[in-house]
């Protein structure tokens, strides 16, 4: 009887090991960011902790606050701060000098099945970044699945078009790739025109698909940049007067220029597709 207790004892406790994992991922990845101030070095997973480092990048003798009210989510599950290190939450940190503070953050530890987690301060408009991997293998560059294929094949484009010049109506309808409702609902976006630069009286609407519209009046080529809340995503293209253009942009792009390694150059890659007159005009663009 004791020899069958101490095998179930035994299992039990081999069942809740296998349960988390020892992970350690330097330099995540992470798919957006609604901040220009936070960077996490380093993300430490065990049976008893997720451990993230990281850095606060700000003006020199100017201040920061982290919410007390932090968590990170995985799989729709929050786990609230535990602890945290060289930083008072709460209270007014004042950035020295080098513009840079460092931090640690203790939550509890999340199961093995988990391969990202998002970082949220838990208060309106307080600092989120979604999408960290924790697996050190995230290729948060690939061609998101929701692009359609005929709009993945450049060779379907004229590069340098014949300019549009007429006065009509431009639908642009946008499809944001990776988009979530807590990255925000609304957007704004400006154009520039042979009218000079407009830009929208009310926010555009979001909706939870990541979906959005705008309609606009254009009279020649036109440069329409769309910007998510606290430009945690964006995105720029060319417009002519009287098309119903769609419009499938990556979210994860801005995260990738923020995140390139110290010592490295970003090297810019496809992130909007159109099916616009000026589209392979703004392929180009971009990767040049």
């Amino acid at each position: 009887m004791k020899k069958l207790t101490g095998l179930l004892c035994l299992g039990l406790m081999m069942a809740a090991c296998s349960k988390y994992a020892d992970r350690s991922v330097d330099n995540p990845q992470y798919e957006v960011s609604n901040n220009d101030i936070l960077y996490f070095n380093k993300v430490v997973t065990t049976d008893s902790s997720t451990v993230l480092y990281g850095t606060a990048k700000f003006r020199p003798n100017y201040w920061i606050q982290f919410a007390e009210s932090l968590y990170i989510e995985a799989d729709g599950v929050k786990y609230p701060i535990v602890k945290a290190d060289s930083i008072a939450l709460g209270e007014k940190i004042w950035m020295p000098e080098s513009g840079m503070k460092d931090f640690v953050l203790t939550f509890g530890p999340v199961p093995a099945s988990v391969d990202k987690i998002d970082f949220a301060e838990g208060t309106p408009e307080g600092w989120s970044v979604w999408g960290i991997d924790l697996t050190g293998k995230a290729d948060y560059r690939s061609v998101p699945a929701g692009v359609p294929a005929e709009l993945r094949t450049a060779a379907a484009f004229e590069i340098v078009p014949e300019p549009v010049l007429k006065s009509d109506s431009t639908i642009v309808n946008i499809h944001l790739q990776g988009y979530r409702p807590e990255m925000g609902a609304t957007a704004s976006y400006y154009v520039n025109s042979i009218d000079g630069q407009t830009s929208a009286d009310d926010a555009v609407t979001i909706d939870p698909e990541g979906n959005a519209t705008v309609r606009l009046m254009l009279y020649g080529p036109a440069r329409f940049v769309f910007m998510g809340q606290e430009q945690a995503f964006g995105f720029g293209v060319t417009l002519a007067p009287g098309e119903d253009v769609d419009v499938y942009a990556d979210t994860r792009y801005r995260a990738q220029v923020r995140n390139v390694p110290e010592g490295e150059t970003f090297k810019p890659y496809d992130y909007i597709w159109s099916n616009g007159h000026y589209a392979e005009a703004d392929r180009q663009r971009n990767l040049n």
